[in-house]
């Protein structure tokens, strides 16, 4: 056996090699926290329990308007986290469909033929299969294909993860701002009550109107009740959604004042066509069956197989003439892809494929178009609405309230007709409050549908003007 001190440690260090990895699955991860959590259930298989991240102050927080609490979603919300690994995990099964696989190594030994060179004493052999050119490659452009969709997808949970932060939110404002303009009535009829009892005891008014003022502060404590359970709701949904610990205050949104802005209905259906996420993803996974057809042409062609073995020879044998030489030998294959039927399923299944996304692309559009319209509807709506109650609703309210305050005083307007004065306009200042918030929630409706900011829209002004004011 001439050359087997060289052919033994060569057959050794390849099976060396088998299972050898990189040092460290974790040192490109960009979360380092997640990447303690998965390895620490890879350890154990213990999971985290829930606590939410730790309770910090408004201040550390940073939340103010509506946009820092987007902001601080966009890095802390689970979600997002959970489709930005998503992507990751896509993107590993590049290099898994583009790479070869692994070579075959075999080794035989035993009872082996003897030959007239000597007894063969063992025969070691490596193969690796070689795929039709292209094949790789397709399989390939699949994978990124599915990451492109998965890109799109983690696009679309931020949009629809900041949608939903704005809708708390504003359910948070108007809870807020019916608190505020409750309890300012509370104050008003308060002066009711006193005016009523004083004219009272002057003989010139009945306990009835007492009793009735009484009957109202009691109906605005327990709309009171209800709003801040309200409040309550959207501060454990806003939690939630910023992934913040069970208990953690949010301070109190700021009055913003109606700033009117133009949308055109046009120009927000072609945004949404061109940036929606939604008809990314859509497309991509066209585009990824479209990879899948050329791969099943390309099946059809057939794979190789290149091999090397080697068989140690050793000097002795039955033959006089055994001289030891080794044997080597060089083998070829291929596979022969004669089963047509199974060729003309994988195509068929990509042409279904095809037209199967191509329809959810369809449909996609389709809905895509109808939330934009929808969106712009309701803003539209809600803006009309604004205008009115701010330049004739209200304003007529608040003076027909002024003038029953003074008619009252003086005898001329009755009780019964004070107290529904000034019904309608806390009813009116509640939905103003409620007009802005739905306004705002449309918005947020509409920024999801196009896929990002709108054009010509700006954030509301803060607004340093009291709500519920009335002459006193």
């Amino acid at each position: 056996m001439k050359y087997n001190i060289i052919t033994c440690p060569t057959l050794i260090g390849t099976m060396a090699l088998v299972g050898c990895g990189s040092s460290s699955p974790f040192q490109d991860w960009s979360d380092p926290k997640l990447a303690e959590q998965t390895r620490a259930y890879l350890a154990d298989g213990s999971t985290p329990a829930y606590t939410g991240q730790a309770a910090r102050t408004t201040e550390q927080l940073g939340l103010k308007e509506v946009e820092s609490y987007v902001a601080l979603a966009m890095k802390q919300n689970p979600e997002i986290s959970a489709a930005a690994q998503k992507v990751e995990r896509f993107r590993e099964r590049i290099n898994q469909a583009t790479s070869l696989d692994n070579p075959m190594v075999t080794y035989a030994g035993g009872e082996m033929a003897e030959t007239a060179a000597g007894q063969v004493d063992y025969i070691a052999g490596v193969s690796q299969k070689l795929p039709y050119p292209g094949k790789l490659d397709a399989r390939g452009k699949i994978a990124a294909q599915d990451v492109v969709a998965a890109a799109s997808d983690l696009e679309r949970v931020k949009l629809r993860v900041e949608g939903d932060v704005r809708r708390a939110y504003w359910r948070y404002y108007y809870a807020t701002r019916g608190i505020e303009i409750t309890e300012q009535s509370k104050q008003l009829v308060s002066q009711f009550k006193e005016t009523a009892e004083s004219m009272l005891r002057a003989g010139r008014a009945d306990q009835e109107h007492v009793l009735r003022a009484s009957v109202e502060l009691a109906d605005l404590d327990a709309r009171v009740v209800e709003l801040r359970q309200q409040q309550q709701t959207a501060v454990a949904m806003l939690g939630s959604l910023l992934d913040l610990r069970a208990g953690v205050g949010l301070p109190e949104p700021p009055t913003l004042e109606f700033e009117d802005q133009s949308l055109v209905l046009d120009g927000l259906l072609r945004q949404a066509q061109t940036q929606n996420p939604e008809l990314d993803a859509a497309r991509a996974r066209v585009a990824g069956f479209r990879e899948r057809w050329e791969l099943a042409d390309l099946d059809a062609k057939p794979d190789f197989l290149v091999g090397f073995s080697y068989g140690g020879v050793s000097a002795t044998g039955l033959a006089p003439g055994a001289n030891g030489d080794d044997q080597w030998w060089v083998t070829l294959g291929m596979t022969l892809p004669i089963w047509a039927e199974k060729q003309d399923a994988k195509r068929g299944e990509a042409l279904r494929g095809i037209s199967e996304k191509l329809s959810e692309l369809r449909a996609a559009q389709n809905r895509v178009s109808f939330h934009v319209q929808d969106g712009f509807a309701r803003v539209e709506a809600q803006r009309q609405l604004i205008a009115l109650f701010d330049n004739r609703m209200i304003p007529e309210a608040k003076q027909a309230v002024d003038v029953s305050i003074r008619g009252y005083q003086t005898g001329r307007v009755e009780f019964l007709t004070l107290i529904e004065n000034w019904k309608l306009l806390l009813k009116f200042e509640l939905m103003q409050q409620q007009n802005l918030a739905r306004m705002e929630q449309a918005l947020a409706d509409l920024r999801e549908a196009v896929g990002g900011e709108l054009p010509d829209v700006g954030p509301p002004k803060e607004s340093h003007k009291e709500q519920g004011s009335v002459d006193q």
